[in-house]
């Protein structure tokens, strides 16, 4: 069975060590897919409360939520 994108952002955020905090350009280089799909990936696990954010200055950090 094919995964999902959103899919392939939770596993990534969920497993990969030192991957706990980062920007969607990080996402988009370790997922190997391009700037603006990540971020609207990443934006619809946000809305489903899966992934949270921090603002740093002009960045937002994104990880997956800890209580999941």
């Amino acid at each position: 069975m094919k995964k999902s994108f959103d899919q392939i952002i939770e596993e990534a955020l969920k497993d990969v060590p030192g991957f706990s905090k980062n920007t969607i350009a990080e996402i988009a280089e370790a997922t190997d897919e391009k700037w603006a799909s990540s971020q609207w990936h990443v934006e619809v696990l946000e809305s489903r409360g899966v992934v949270d954010h921090l603002e740093q200055g002009r960045k937002k950090l994104r990880r997956l939520k800890e209580d999941l």
